[in-house]
């Protein structure tokens, strides 16, 4: 979820590393996927 007063994007949600370590932990994850994982997670992100 983007915060309103940060309009999204990554290195926003890399600057606030406390409140969005889960974040920021997930979008490091996504840099590292191939295009093709990258087709085979977009199911689970539909559940956030």
């Amino acid at each position: 979820m983007e915060d309103e007063r940060f309009p999204g994007s990554a290195t926003d949600i890399r600057s606030q590393p406390k409140k969005d370590s889960i974040n920021s932990r997930i979008l490091l994850q996504f840099d590292k996927l191939t295009d093709e994982e990258e087709l085979s997670v977009e199911p689970f992100i539909e559940k956030f």
